[in-house]
């Protein structure tokens, strides 16, 4: 698999609100990262596929694809739920909140957000 770091694709704006540096590679590199996830399942490989889902997820928010973006990363949520994927869990919980922020569902992503801080406390995560 041969994806752009999104890191590479992506600026703060003045506001601090994640944006594409170039709207056009970040496109590109989402339709790249669905063929690549199309390949994955096809070949029921679930690390990749997690991967994937949240990079997707990730990348389809700074392009301004809300919807699209909590699509993904609600399956990579449920995946890294059900292979016992507790740090997939986790970091896929938090940029699933991130959407729902970007989506205006602000107290949706605060309400993620809580249950997080709930499960690293309960988790000895925290300090």
């Amino acid at each position: 698999m041969n994806l752009p770091a999104l890191s590479e694709l992506i600026m703060f704006d003045s506001t601090l609100r994640e944006v594409a540096k170039d709207s056009a590679e970040l496109t590109l590199a989402i339709h790249k990262a669905q063929k690549e996830l199309e390949k994955a399942e096809a070949n029921n490989n679930e690390s990749d596929i997690t991967f994937l889902l949240g990079y997707l997820g990730n990348a389809c928010r700074v392009a301004n694809l809300p919807s699209d973006s909590i699509q993904y990363l609600e399956r990579a949520v449920f995946r890294s739920k059900t292979t016992g994927d507790r740090k997939g869990e986790l970091v896929n919980t938090i940029r699933l909140a991130e959407a729902r922020k970007y989506n205006g569902e602000h107290a949706v992503a605060e309400d993620i957000l809580r249950s997080v801080l709930d499960w690293t406390n309960d988790n000895g995560l925290s300090t």
